[in-house]
């Protein structure tokens, strides 16, 4: 067993333990003797509140009044409360539908002082009198089904005694809810005591409702705010949804704090409205678990589960709530169903099966199912009156809650984490990426540079041959500015990415120092630098291949010869790079034609195209390469941008 099982077992154990201690010290001291409390007794006096539990007279099938007691009603049974009236101390049977009166009489009180009493749980109808006078009423009770109307509000009330005896009388009907009789503890106690421990009661009971709502809302938002996490993780869709269920159900009961908030709402809706808000509680647990992971719950199973919850509600809306049958049977269906979800989790869990969850995530799934079954059982063992209260129902339903975030907030962790870690494997692959075609890219540089053409070489050893009888002098500056040029060529640095213009211009001059030699008067370049450019880092073979392309292309296909003229200037916080030709202009095909020779493909080794040039400006600044034609000649132009002082250019993609 691996350690978190056995820190979650563990823990689970503890908590049991514990419960069951609770579950000892919850069973309070009984003060009613034969239906009789004496308040001057040592264990009552010391108490400022106190409840009246114990042997209460018992009348079962009566709703007897004040006045009936004065003129005798005969030998009464005793029930201990709280508690149903299933059996009373002599080990009579009751059923569980019916009606029955209550009666105690409490001993040596004060005369003249103002005492309070509070009624928690009186199933299903009630009326209390105190000395004769009704003073708390909830329901109508009655001695048949037809005229009971439910009630079951707490409530206190207050009186002043007026003789050292004081004689309670409760008349309860239950003929629609089983398990009839007084649930919870009566209390009894000064006026002010009375009040304070009924505005405690209230405050307790609205401290688990407002977290849940509380949390239930915040992580709606969150989900709501963070881009695409439901989608991610669909079981955050419907916790909210089971956090605010879990807070009206414990609005509906205790103090009933759905009554406050809507005051005029009716027992038998109150009922109805706490069987609906479980249905939604049923189905986010079953949901949320389903989307943890899907190997919890087949889908066959999820769509009964819908199917019958969704009818359950939709039964609980247009019919009575004291329906026959209609109850019980929804309850067996929630405790199977609850069941079958715990058991494939538990199940799964123990047999360590691999899931799409981590096991320390599984693990505090079972914890939280296993806080889901501490509020069940709480509330059956209240509901038969084994116990006097339901405080652990809303301690347990904090816990669960407290669960859940803690695990779907891991979830989210984890998720971030993971999202954290392939987002630095995507930037590391990125920036391999970019590495390897930042060298590709300058190898095909380096490998365009080298492409000499042929032709152009023999044609410049020609002139330099030529020139050697006729002018050395002339013939060795040739040679020098051609070694210069295939310096150029040849002398390539692909670990940069950029040159500075100066060195670009180099070899421009000594391209067109030989091309002038050999076509003399023909040819005709100037060229207006900007001097603060030259420093300027640049993408290599930018400039030089359109100066070309304008010599060849341009100025030499008129017969008389041409003029060629490179601009580089600042314009606009920009650097832009003109170079203008007098030549023909484009034939019909000659355009496409010039944007085909980047290719380089086939034997058609044209060196660095246009298109190529396109490529690398869009790549390197997101500039366009301009195509002009003009009343005479060609220009191409585009801009670059310009480096700060930091080496760093203004909006440009290089580094």
């Amino acid at each position: 067993m691996r350690r978190h099982q056995m820190w979650v077992l563990t823990f689970m154990l503890g908590i049991s333990i514990l419960i069951a201690i609770y579950y000892k010290m919850n069973h309070t001291d009984s003060f009613a003797v034969k239906g009789t409390v004496d308040t001057e007794e040592s264990t009552v006096g010391s108490r400022g509140v106190f409840p009246l539990n114990g042997e209460w007279e018992f009348y079962w099938g009566q709703l007897l009044e004040p006045e009936d007691f004065k003129n005798g009603v005969g030998a009464p049974s005793y029930m201990v409360i709280p508690g149903s009236w299933r059996k009373d101390i002599y080990g009579q049977k009751y059923p569980e539908y019916g009606c029955a009166t209550y009666r105690l009489t409490l001993t040596n009180v004060h005369p003249g002082v103002i005492y309070g009493i509070k009624k928690q749980s009186i199933r299903i109808a009630s009326k209390i009198y105190v000395n004769g006078k009704l003073l708390i009423q909830s329901g109508v009770v009655s001695d048949s089904v037809k005229g009971e109307d439910m009630g079951n509000t707490p409530g206190a009330a207050y009186f002043q005694a007026d003789a050292e005896k004081i004689e309670i009388i409760i008349q309860v009907s239950s003929h629609k809810i089983f398990g009839g009789g007084i649930a919870e503890s009566v209390y009894f106690g000064d006026q002010q005591e009375i009040t304070s421990f009924f505005a405690k009661n209230i405050v307790h009971d609205m401290l688990p409702i407002a977290f849940s709502f509380g949390v239930a809302a915040v992580y709606l938002i969150i989900v709501l705010l963070i881009p695409g996490y439901y989608k991610k993780e669909k079981a955050s869709v419907f916790f909210p949804m089971g956090a605010a269920s879990l807070a009206l159900i414990n609005g509906t009961i205790g103090e009933r704090i759905v009554k406050y908030i809507l005051p005029g709402i009716s027992a038998e809706a109150l009922l109805n409205l706490e069987s609906v808000v479980i249905c939604m509680g049923i189905l986010s647990v079953m949901m949320t678990v389903y989307h943890l992971d899907k190997k919890f719950i087949s889908t066959l199973f999820r769509n009964l589960v819908l199917l019958t919850q969704g009818l359950f509600a939709l039964l609980y809306m247009v019919l009575p709530a004291e329906t026959p049958g209609i109850r019980t049977l929804f309850i067996i269906i929630d405790l199977l169903t609850l069941f079958v979800i715990e058991y494939r989790v538990f199940y799964l869990y123990i047999k360590r099966t691999a899931l799409g969850i981590t096991g320390i995530e599984h693990g505090l799934l079972v914890l939280v199912l296993y806080f889901i079954d501490v509020y069940c059982i709480d509330q059956m063992v209240f509901t038969r009156g084994l116990i006097g209260n339901d405080r652990m129902s809303l301690i347990s339903s904090v816990l669960y809650i407290f669960v859940w975030v803690f695990l779907l907030t891991y979830r989210y962790h984890a998720m971030f984490k993971k999202n954290e870690e392939l987002t630095v494997a995507l930037l590391e692959s990125n920036y391999n990426m970019e590495r390897v075609s930042n060298h590709a890219e300058r190898s095909e540089i380096a490998f365009l540079q080298a492409q000499i053409k042929p032709h152009f070489l023999f044609n410049s050893l020609n002139s330099i041959l030529g020139l050697c009888y006729t002018n050395p002098s002339k013939a060795s500056e040739l040679l020098w500015h051609l070694s210069e040029f295939l310096k150029s060529a040849f002398d390539i640095d692909t670990t940069s990415e950029f040159i500075m213009i100066e060195s670009e211009l180099e070899s421009i001059r000594s391209y067109v120092f030989i091309e002038k030699t050999r076509f003399g008067k023909r040819l005709e370049v100037e060229m207006d630098i900007e001097d603060s450019l030259k420093q300027q880092r640049i993408v290599p073979l930018l400039i030089q291949p359109l100066v070309e392309n304008a010599i060849r292309h341009g100025a030499l296909k008129r017969e008389e010869g041409g003029k060629v003229r490179l601009s580089i200037q600042t314009e606009e916080g920009f650097g832009v790079v003109a170079v203008y030709d007098n030549g023909p202009g484009f034939s019909p095909n000659s355009r496409t034609r010039l944007d085909r020779k980047t290719e380089n493909t086939g034997t058609e080794r044209e060196g660095v195209g246009v298109g190529n040039i396109k490529k690398r400006l869009m790549h390197h600044y997101g500039e366009e390469l301009h195509i002009e034609e003009q009343e005479e000649g060609v220009k191409v132009w585009f801009r670059f941008h310009l480096e700060e002082e930091d080496g760093h250019g203004k909006g440009s993609n290089c580094g």
